[in-house]
């Protein structure tokens, strides 16, 4: 998280959704979280900060739009994440 001089934090602040098969890649319990990513922070880094790699994530979805892993996350963003859906 980045602190600027006020000491309050600054950067991009998201809300993240992690479908319950990424919670696990991802280590984490939390359906939803917030994080704070640098300005101009992508959909990549992202992913990066929850240490999953690429083939995990196969919908990613912002402020209800699709999006690709180099689309810059605006402040305040609301981002889902599934997993690589498979069947037929």
């Amino acid at each position: 998280m980045l602190r600027g001089a006020s000491g309050v934090a600054q950067g991009t602040r998201i809300r993240v959704k992690l479908h319950p098969a990424l919670r696990r890649a991802a280590a984490t319990t939390e359906a939803e979280q917030e994080l704070c990513l640098p300005p101009g922070a992508t959909v990549r880094h992202l992913l990066e900060a929850f240490d999953l790699v690429h083939g995990e994530v196969g919908l990613v979805v912002v402020n209800g739009a699709l999006a690709g892993e180099a689309q810059e996350l605006p402040d305040g963003a609301r981002v889902e994440l599934y997993p690589v859906f498979s069947g037929g």
